[in-house]
């Protein structure tokens, strides 16, 4: 297992390159090849990759410690490496020779949308597959893709198990077998190529076909405790805390910076109290999920699967972080003025927030079954997509 020190120095000496092609990853809809070549070299894109297949193999704290520092330095750099982790948390689930098929040249990037937005027809070898998939992050620098499917028979009827769910896989396939719908038009997160991609009547091998849902891993190290539904938990967390950290760098800028009309805002007693309360509400939402992510760590560093309570808690800790990072960069925003109404870091940072606000995974709704479970009245439930269910 990578030393965390190790691998957050790696990140540190490619950051300025990371906030150099920021604004140029916004342009293009895309980060930069250049700065994915450049923490590829520093193998930082295989932190949870098996070591069985020459992943780092790092647990979910540290990866949330090094994905933070990478965001902290750009939203959508930070957004779309994390998204392409995914393969370490997908290879765990196939058969251990098609695994070493797919990594014969290393851990390669995968990418892709995990919702069942697909059909997978059974044929003789694998299976037939059509679909399209929403918000696949990071995709124009995959290998791979992904796509969650819903299996079907021969005759196209849908499958389920024994107990009458819908059978769900994850297809693997190289990404020139989708077809990109380059539909990413957004306010935030512009970095990140989250575009939409299709499928039609394409042929996957059953090897290629995985259960990542309620499949056992065949391989693998701590982060297989979280299992393949608590990546996104993790990956959002990472976002919330390098987004809120870099928000309160250019609140700070902002107060610095010299102005002859109003003096420095720095000066001004009214931003010196909501500077503060910012700093305050950052590291105590950091602090919260450091010790939520570490009590995991610590229970699947020993082998074992998170539990319902844990699983509670990251979601509560992770919108709780979230609400807090757009706050903060809101703020900053506000305070800005006019600075911050033209293009540039800070409105990036705002504009980056916002958008991470925008997914399902951190919806207010969640926290109705996170009290439900929290104060008792959810015995026996589990968490599934869905929510808290019994």
């Amino acid at each position: 297992m990578a030393d965390i020190q190790d691998l957050l120095a790696r990140v540190e000496s490619v950051g300025p390159l990371i906030r150099s092609e920021a604004r140029a990853g916004e342009l293009a809809g895309s980060v930069p090849a250049v700065v994915f070549d450049a923490l590829r070299e520093r193998g930082v894109l295989n932190l949870v990759g098996p070591s069985e297949y020459g992943g780092q193999n790092v647990g979910p704290l540290d990866a949330i410690r090094v994905l933070e520092a990478i965001t902290y330095h750009d939203g959508s750099t930070g957004w779309a490496v994390m998204a392409g982790q995914m393969a370490g948390m997908v290879l765990p689930y196939v058969e251990v020779e098609t695994g070493k098929i797919l990594c014969a040249d290393g851990i390669p990037l995968m990418a892709g949308g995990g919702a069942p937005s697909g059909t997978a027809r059974r044929v003789d070898g694998g299976y037939v597959v059509t679909g399209r998939w929403s918000y696949a992050s990071g995709i124009m620098h995959a290998k791979y893709a992904m796509a969650g499917v819903q299996l079907a028979d021969e005759s196209g009827e849908p499958m389920r198990d024994d107990a009458g769910k819908p059978e769900l896989r994850m297809i693997l396939t190289p990404v020139e077998n989708v077809t990109f719908e380059g539909n990413w038009d957004v306010i935030g997160l512009r970095g990140t190529a989250s575009i939409d991609y299709s499928i039609t009547e394409l042929f996957v091998p059953e090897g290629q076909v995985v259960d990542v849902y309620r499949g056992g891993p065949k391989v693998g190290g701590p982060t297989m405790g979280i299992a393949f539904s608590g990546w996104a938990l993790l990956g959002h967390v990472q976002h919330a805390l390098g987004t809120a950290r870099r928000a309160i760098e250019e609140l700070a800028a902002i107060g610095r910076a010299p102005n002859a009309r109003r003096g420095r805002l720095a000066d001004n007693t009214r931003f010196r109290h909501d500077y503060a309360i910012a700093e305050a509400k950052a590291r105590s939402a950091r602090a919260w999920i450091l010790e939520v992510w570490g009590d995991i760590d610590q229970t699947v560093s020993t082998g074992q699967l998170w539990t319902t309570r844990q699983q509670t808690l990251a979601k509560a800790s992770l919108i709780y972080s979230t609400d807090i990072s757009i706050e903060i960069a809101q703020l900053a925003f506000t305070y800005g003025g006019g600075q911050t109404l033209r293009n540039g870091d800070a409105q990036r940072v705002f504009r980056d927030a916002l958008a991470g606000g925008q997914h399902a995974w951190v919806s207010h709704d969640i926290y109705d079954d996170c009290a439900r479970e929290l104060i008792g009245d959810a015995e026996g439930s589990t968490w599934r997509r869905e929510g808290l269910v019994p």
